[in-house]
């Protein structure tokens, strides 16, 4: 999300102070006078206060001792983009399908760290973006972070008790006394927020839905499926690349266990999203700052051979299976998040009416583990839905260009 995030910073900037970020306690010592814990004290500090249970999740330490500063350095790079060097730093941050973070740097001086601060602000709404639609818990916290800066320090805290996480970093810089674990102030529950645009964001022609643009973050370019339609057209496989092949038997293999004779082209579909949403899971190195993901998880082989993808690989997944079954389908390369992160889905025509489907989200919704057990169309979310109803859930795309589903019933009449 750095261009919007980056255009309402450099407001809050202009205007005065930012919200979010801490100023310095009235009487507190100067960066001359109190040269401060290191980074990695703060941290410690701050970890069995921030809520995160028993602190037994799986979490990477990023610090800055003689074998780790070369990782610490090119994450601090990779994620924040700080402006300014810095002197000292420590990050705990969650792994996989995880958005926990605290992180606490410090800096040359207490111009850098507000700069510094701006920087976290950024990654906060970026990392916001990560996980929308695949992991909504994980987006709310990221939503409801919190941005300190004090003297030359500049913390990010990401996690389920940032109230408790903020006096905690208060209390070691201050040298007071740290506040008990697991003992948070009295208040409500963290307010749940979806950063929505503001008008100039919203499309001229669609008064109720987000401006698309293409964010480009990621390649969206399509896997060539023609060889594999044509084997399949013909029976005959033996003179597909060893890779096609591969996800030709694979493809086979699903469509014998899920497709039975007399079919509609309902059935089908259906059968089709079921076997992907449940036996399919997210690639989440798509998440991590320091991880490359695979090309073929954005193909039909991390789908279907690796049993692991991301949304473009999903959807490709979905627009094979449903071309070989005979069923009318379209791959859309469209936006999330206020068209901040790149994303892809599918829509099914049936019976002449089109439908919007994303069986990423829905196959995330299985994996984290929610309410649903995804076992059927009444357990999903996102299944032969509208266009309204797609746009209504963050999902934005070329509407002039792209059929517009407005039948509603799932497909079932």
């Amino acid at each position: 999300m750095k261009r919007l995030a980056a255009l309402l910073l450099s407001a809050a900037l202009t205007l005065g102070p930012l919200s979010g970020c801490r100023e310095p306690a009235a009487g507190t010592q100067t960066p001359a006078e109190f040269e401060g814990p290191a980074a990695l004290e703060v941290v410690n500090a701050v970890f069995p206060r921030c809520g995160y249970g028993d602190g037994s999740g799986d979490v990477e330490y990023l610090t800055g001792d003689e074998d780790g500063k070369e990782f610490l350095t090119a994450y601090l790079d990779n994620a924040y983009g700080l402006p300014d060097p810095w002197e000292d730093a420590a990050v705990i941050r969650g792994m996989g399908a995880s958005a926990f973070e605290l992180a606490v740097l410090r800096m040359e001086d207490e111009g850098a760290a507000v700069r510094a601060a701006t920087a976290l602000m950024t990654y906060t709404f970026e990392r916001q973006g990560d996980f929308a639609g695949y992991a909504p818990d994980q987006a709310d916290m990221a939503a409801n972070g919190s941005v300190n800066q004090r003297g030359p320090y500049a913390a990010l805290f990401i996690c389920p008790d940032t109230n408790l996480a903020d006096r905690a970093f208060e209390a070691v810089l201050s040298g007071a006394e740290l506040p008990a674990p697991g003992a948070p102030e009295e208040s409500g529950p963290p307010e749940q927020s979806d950063f929505l645009g503001p008008d100039p964001w919203r499309d001229p022609n669609h008064s109720d839905r987000c401006l698309f643009t293409q964010p480009n973050k990621d390649d969206m370019s399509l896997y060539d499926t023609s060889a594999i339609r044509a084997a399949w057209e013909k029976d005959d496989p033996d003179r597909l690349s060893k890779e096609d092949r591969r996800i030709y038997d694979k493809a086979k293999s699903v469509l014998r266990k899920v497709l039975k004779d007399g079919m509609s082209g309902l059935e089908k579909e259906t059968a089709i999203y079921s076997w992907i949403v449940n036996n399919v899971n997210y690639d989440w190195t798509h998440q991590d700052q320091m991880a490359e993901t695979p090309r073929e998880s954005f193909t039909p082989y991390g789908g279907l051979v690796n049993r692991k993808a991301v949304c473009l690989g999903y959807a490709a997944t979905f627009q094979l299976l449903c071309d070989l079954a005979g069923v009318e389908c379209i791959t859309v390369v469209g936006a999330a998040f206020q068209s901040q992160e790149d994303h892809g889905w599918n829509m099914v025509r049936l019976d002449g009416d089109w439908y919007c489907v994303d069986v990423t989200w829905d196959a995330n919704y299985r994996e984290q583990g929610f309410s649903w057990k995804a076992s059927g169309p009444e357990d999903w979310r996102y299944f032969n839905v509208t266009s309204d109803e797609m746009a209504e859930s963050n999902h934005q795309w070329d509407y002039a260009n792209t059929p517009e589903a407005v039948t509603e019933g799932n497909g079932g009449g």
